[in-house]
């Protein structure tokens, strides 16, 4: 058997049958809503390309040991634990033994303190995946303020960050310093925050080229922080194509006008760039 996917949605969580540890062969596992609970002598998975997880619960094993005990892995995905809880505590260097990696998406929610709680720690591990194209973080948190970070990380294409609060002024900046440090990045999805904050300050920001050709905003309320950031997009993305905008639903007809307007006024790098609301 090369691939496995257990899904379950109520009653109580499917304890995974013992024989499945002894499947070396396995290449693709995708559990959700199960309890995984290995074995004494289980040493792992030496042939698993991707792992997808979604309410899972680990018991003896702590769930940063286990990757580490699939030194293929190329796609990880780690969902939001839901009804079940996905007692986290992996660590930075766990994740970056996985020098294979391409894929990574973790919903954060739930993360412990010793685990990918801030911008910092995502730009330390990102160091050290040299192989990873494709990056999507639900739940990202301020963690206080970031160093400035010298590295670009060029094999990054494609950024996905879900639940990001723009009205916070330390993850509005390090979400122009991530566009910034992806020099190849191609795609961007932002799902915002689900509300107007205060105005607060806007971050001073240095203008660099990108290679972005394709941007979704979601949910987007319409606020000054989100201007300033498409505005950075427009000005320094000469490879632009499209920018997707799907407003907050009670954003008002009125206020997506005014939104509009300010949008058509902003410098476009990219003469063949489209703004499209849906």
């Amino acid at each position: 058997m090369t691939d496995l996917t257990l899904v379950k949605s109520t009653g109580i969580p499917l304890k995974l049958p013992s024989n499945l540890f002894s499947c070396l062969g396995l290449k693709h596992l995708k559990l959700s809503y199960c309890c995984f609970c290995p074995p004494t002598s289980f040493n792992g998975f030496p042939n698993l390309l991707s792992v997808d997880l979604s309410n899972v619960e680990f018991e003896r094993t702590q769930f940063g040991e286990f990757i580490t005990k699939c030194p293929v892995l190329e796609i990880l995905k780690v969902g939001d634990p839901g009804k079940v809880n996905l007692q986290i505590t992996m660590k930075v260097d766990q994740i970056a033994k996985l020098v294979n990696l391409k894929t990574l998406s973790m919903c954060l929610r739930d993360f412990e303190n010793n685990a990918i709680t801030s911008f910092t720690t995502i730009f330390e591990l990102l160091g050290c995946l040299p192989r990873l194209q494709e990056l999507h973080l639900d739940c990202l948190r301020s963690g206080g303020a970031i160093e400035r970070i010298p590295t670009t990380f060029s094999c990054l294409k494609a950024l996905e960050l879900s639940q990001i609060d723009l009205s916070n002024v330390i993850i509005l900046s390090c979400v122009f310093d991530m566009i910034r440090h992806f020099p190849n990045l191609q795609t961007l999805n932002i799902k915002a925050h689900n509300w107007i904050a205060d105005p607060v300050p806007l971050p001073e920001v240095e203008y660099s080229t990108t290679r972005l050709r394709h941007v979704v905003f979601t949910d987007f309320p319409g606020s000054e922080n989100e201007v300033c950031l498409l505005k950075y997009i427009l000005a320094c993305s000469p490879f632009l194509r499209k920018i997707v905008m799907r407003p907050l639903w009670r954003v008002t007809t009125g206020e997506q006008l005014m939104f509009t307007k300010k949008l058509l006024k902003l410098h476009r790098a990219s003469t063949a760039a489209e703004i499209d609301f849906n």
